[in-house]
């Protein structure tokens, strides 16, 4: 909407878009668009659009991107005052998540009135998201597993266990090769390019909510530089 020049327009469309995103089940998305909102919204509803940010990165799905956006969230300094910090720090800090962890924070979502979907008629969303960040965090602690051990960690059976940690493998969201005749899962560490551009990306996202923020804080300023470039 460049054409548009009052910024409390512009500050709606990015609500109505983050509130589709989240509905579409676009996760990652959402929690980018809430973060951005808990900068430009008034005071009241800023820790509220971040609250919001942190539970769709936490239901988003496990990767790399996941780990950028986590990390935006868990440095800024407003995320302690949350009841979610807790589980923003482990799944932060690739830290396996705890059955009742997992159900306090679905309690959370309960009282706070969060729809959870379910993909396949039976797994909600959130348990999608937390046995892919919880294979995750075991690939940064084994250097391999056997299908039935790892089934054991994320409560599913050894064939969902392989199944969820080829997806992933082959999706680029986690690195490693199985082998399916000793059923064994062998991990492999990220590259420190791969590391590089997860810096390089995630300084870009900081760059754009505060150009973001300045927009809304002073238009005249941003649409004087914008005039003199």
């Amino acid at each position: 909407m460049p054409e548009v020049k009052d910024q409390s327009i512009h500050v709606r469309y990015k609500a109505c878009f983050a509130r589709i995103s989240k509905f579409k089940r676009k996760f990652l998305e959402a929690a980018m668009r809430f973060y951005e909102l808990s900068q430009l919204l008034d005071p009241a509803e800023r820790l509220q659009c971040l609250e919001t940010a942190i539970v769709c990165a936490v239901m988003a799905p496990a990767g790399p991107q996941r780990s950028r956006q986590l990390a935006t969230l868990y440095k800024d300094e407003r995320s302690i005052e949350l009841p979610v910090f807790g589980i923003l720090e482990k799944m932060f800090l690739d830290r396996i998540l705890r059955k009742d962890e997992f159900t306090k924070f679905v309690q959370f979502l309960k009282e706070r009135e969060e729809p959870l979907a379910t993909v396949d008629g039976h797994t909600t969303v959130l348990d999608k998201a937390v046995r892919e960040h919880n294979l995750l965090s075991a690939s940064r602690v084994y250097n391999n597993i056997k299908f039935e051990e790892l089934a054991l960690l994320l409560d599913v059976d050894a064939d969902d266990a392989e199944k969820l940690a080829s997806t992933m493998i082959s999706e680029n969201r986690m690195q490693g090769h199985i082998d399916q005749l000793e059923r064994i899962i062998y991990f492999q560490e990220q590259n420190s390019l791969e590391l590089w551009d997860s810096h390089i990306a995630a300084a870009c996202n900081t760059v754009n909510s505060l150009i973001d923020l300045l927009a809304a804080k002073h238009p005249a300023f941003l649409d004087q530089v914008t005039r003199a470039q």
